[in-house]
Formats: C-alpha cells, structure tokens, sequence
C-alpha cells in the first residue's frame, strides 16, 4: 500500500497540471475527449470480441469486468519517458531542418500532454469505480 501511494504522489507532482489548459494547439476539452476515447477502445472491444476463446473468462459480465479493468499507469509514463528520450536524441541530431526540429518538439508536447492525460483519466475513472465494484461484488 505504501508503494501504490507513494506511485501516486509520485504521478500529481509530476503531472504538467499547466500544460493540461496552457496548450493552444491541443484544447483541454480535446484531451480529455481522446482521453476518455481511448480508455473505451483501447482494451474493452478485444475483451468482447475474443472473451468465448479465453478459457478464464466464462461469461458476459467477467468479459465486461476483465475488458473494464486495464488500468493505464506507471507503464505509461515508463514508456513516456523512453519516447521522449528517444525524441530528444532525434532533435539533437545535426544536420536536421529546423522544420524538421519543429515537428520534433510538437510531438514531443503532444505524446506528453495525451499520455499524461489518459494516465489521469484512468486513474480517476478507476479510483472511483472500485469502491462500487467491491460493494456490487461483497
């Protein structure tokens, strides 16, 4: 419990709180749209598609608990990180345009602000729901 806490602390401190409302080219509202898009393609329509072939799911409601239940988080930002890093390394190389370097540092702020804001969203989205899901369950 301490370490799941502490991860936590961990993502508000380093969260780009700002950068969430101070970006022109990527509107709040647009970000929690694809934010909340996401969370609902990214997983739940595989999990039903394929649910009658996973020998561990047995039903229509564990389909939709196990396709409901893909909490994005520290793997996220794990890869985040090593995308950034990986951008950076291209935007030092010589010899590259500076419209070359442009488009660089744009996708550096939007994979930034889209991981950051589905990592945010998943969080609450799942940190609200459990508690009803451990009622619904008891």
């Amino acid at each position: 419990m301490l370490l799941n806490v502490t991860i936590f602390l961990w993502f508000g401190a380093v969260c780009p709180w700002s950068d969430f409302v101070n970006t022109p080219d990527l509107p709040f509202g647009r970000l929690v749209l694809l934010g909340i898009l996401i969370l609902l393609l990214r997983r739940p329509p595989i999990i039903f598609a394929l649910y009658r072939w996973v020998p561990r799911i047995e039903s229509f409601r564990e389909a939709l608990f196990a396709g409901y239940f893909g909490p994005i988080g520290v793997s996220a930002i794990f890869y985040l990180f090593v995308t950034c890093e990986y951008l950076n390394e291209i935007d030092q190389t010589p010899g590259l345009p500076d419209s070359g370097r442009k488009e660089v540092e744009e996708m550096l702020v939007v994979v930034r602000l889209v991981v950051w804001m589905c990592v945010v969203i998943s969080v609450i989205v799942h940190g609200i729901t459990i508690p009803f899901i451990m009622v619904s369950s008891a």
